[in-house]
């Protein structure tokens, strides 16, 4: 509900501007990139979003609002999976849930929204090491290289990623 009324109240300032026109008719214009802070994926599911709820504030910062809230569940998970106990996983999946910056960031921004990504990329990774899982191992891989799509920033996690396979073994 906050970040809801977060997304329906807020006030445009710094670059949503210029990412938000720049994803207008995007999967039309033939560009697989911009170059600025994102990469295709952001720009083409908010296209999507815009051809369905029009080209609005909302529209914008629909998949801050969708990831950021499903955020909260793989939070969760990833804590627990890392920490093996729940009620840990729960508080900080409350501390996230409630945090006014995480909130405030539910944007027409790209920031919340590969944070989903990245948490849910660490979470298979570990759950497949432990488990020694092809499955989540390739699932990590798949959501690794979504987030790699979504933001210019995210290959660098390559080296905590290529270091928790490296103390597993």
């Amino acid at each position: 509900l906050f970040r809801l009324v977060n997304v329906k109240n807020h006030i445009v300032l710094g670059d949503p501007p210029h990412f938000t026109v720049n994803a207008v008719n995007f999967l039309n214009s033939g560009l697989l990139v911009t170059w600025d802070q994102s990469v295709f994926l952001w720009h083409a599911l908010t296209d999507i979003f815009y051809k369905f709820f029009g080209i609005t504030q909302f529209a914008s910062r629909f998949s801050s609002l969708l990831f950021g809230t499903l955020t909260i569940i793989a939070m969760y998970l990833f804590v627990k999976e890392f920490s093996g106990n729940k009620k840990i996983a729960l508080i900080s999946a409350l501390i996230y849930s409630f945090t006014p910056t995480f909130i405030f960031h539910t944007a027409d921004e790209q920031d919340i929204s590969v944070f989903f990504f990245m948490i849910t990329t660490f979470y298979f990774l570990i759950k497949g090491l432990k488990k020694e899982s092809k499955f989540y191992l390739l699932s990590s891989s798949v959501f690794f290289g979504v987030a790699c799509m979504w933001k210019a920033y995210v290959p660098i996690l390559i080296v905590p990623y290529l270091g928790i396979i490296l103390y597993f073994n």
